[in-house]
C-alpha cells in the first residue's frame, strides 16, 4: 500500500492531511495523523491548484515523484460528478480539478467526491449505522447520510443548507441562518470569546433547530453528528439544540441523539482516507 494524501477544499480553508500507512480500512478509522497543512482557499481555480501543488511539493515528499501506488483524494465543497466540480461557495464551474491535479503530480492517481460524503463516512467511522445523519456547519452547511452502513449515492448531492425558511417576513436559507458565517454576520463576534452561558448560545441553538425541525421527520435519521468548524462550540450550544429538538420536533424524531464529530477538525480528511481506501480495495 503507497502512501495516500487526503484534501479537504472549503469554502474557506483547506486542509491537507498524511496519515500514518493503513494497511487496512479497520485500521484506518483510528489511525494516527503523520502530518498536516493548512491554508485560505483561494477561489480562483488556477490559483487554488497552484498552491495545492506548491503545498505538496514543499511538504509531502513522497508525492514528488510519480507512482503507481500513491493515491490524492479530494474532499470539495460543492457537486461533483467525481471529476468536475461547481461549487457556488468558492466560485468554480465544471472546473476538472480530478485531471489537472493528476498530471501536475505526473499521473499520479487522483480521487475526488464531495466533502460531505466523506464527512460522513469520518463521522461515522467504526459505528453501526442504519440511517446516520452528518451535519457540517462552517462557512456554509453541507450534509451526508449513512444509510445501513454506506454513504448514500442517492443523498450524495444533498444542498442541504439551502433548504429556505420564512424568518421575519423573510425567505432565507438554512445556511443563512445558522452557518459560522452567519453567526459572525448576526453577532458581530467570534464564537471563541462568547461565554458560555451568554444568551446568544440558545439563540444560535434554535437557528439550528429550525433546520433540524423540517429535515428531520423526511430523513428520518436515527443520530445525528454535527461537524465543521462550529462543532467546536458544541458544548455551549448543544444542550439547548438538545432541549429545543425534544420540545418542538416531531415525536418520532423528537430524541434523535445529536452530538459532535470527534476530532471535528480532521473528521472530513478521515472519511477520504477511509473512502480512498473502499475505492482501492475495489480495483
Amino acid at each position: 500500500m503507497g502512501s495516500i494524501l487526503t484534501i479537504d477544499i472549503g469554502a474557506t480553508k483547506t486542509r491537507m492531511v498524511a496519515f500514518d500507512s493503513s494497511l487496512s480500512i479497520d485500521e484506518a478509522t483510528s489511525i494516527k495523523i503523520a502530518s498536516d497543512k493548512e491554508f485560505q482557499t483561494p477561489h480562483h481555480p488556477d490559483e487554488c491548484m497552484k498552491l495545492l501543488v506548491d503545498t505538496i511539493m514543499e511538504h509531502f515528499p513522497e508525492f514528488h515523484e510519480y507512482s503507481s501506488e500513491n493515491t490524492v483524494v479530494i474532499a470539495i465543497t460543492g457537486q461533483t460528478d467525481g471529476d468536475t466540480i461547481t461549487s457556488t461557495a468558492i466560485g468554480w464551474d465544471r472546473f476538472p480539478l480530478k485531471d489537472e491535479l493528476s498530471q501536475a503530480l505526473s499521473g499520479t492517481r487522483v480521487i475526488m467526491d464531495n466533502d460531505g460524503r466523506m464527512g460522513a463516512i469520518g463521522a461515522f467511522a467504526g459505528k453501526q449505522c442504519r440511517r446516520s445523519l452528518y451535519i457540517a456547519i462552517g462557512t456554509g452547511i453541507g450534509s451526508g447520510m449513512i444509510l445501513d452502513g454506506q454513504p448514500s449515492l442517492d443523498l450524495v448531492g444533498m444542498e442541504i443548507g439551502k433548504t429556505r425558511f420564512m424568518d421575519r417576513h423573510e425567505t432565507m436559507s438554512w445556511e443563512a441562518l445558522a452557518s459560522g458565517s452567519a453567526f459572525y454576520k448576526t453577532y458581530g463576534r467570534l464564537a471563541q470569546i462568547i461565554p458560555d452561558h451568554n444568551p446568544i448560545w440558545r439563540e444560535y441553538a434554535e437557528a439550528i433547530a429550525k433546520g433540524l425541525i423540517a429535515l428531520t421527520p423526511t430523513l428520518r435519521p436515527d443520530e445525528i453528528i454535527i461537524g465543521g468548524a462550529m462543532a467546536e462550540f458544541f458544548p455551549k450550544y448543544g444542550p439547548h439544540l438538545i432541549e429545543i429538538i425534544a420540545a418542538k420536533s416531531w415525536g418520532l424524531t423528537a430524541h434523535v441523539p445529536i452530538t459532535a464529530a470527534n476530532d471535528f477538525r480532521y473528521t472530513v480528511n478521515r472519511g477520504a482516507l477511509l473512502f480512498a481506501l473502499h475505492e482501492l480495495s475495489q480495483k
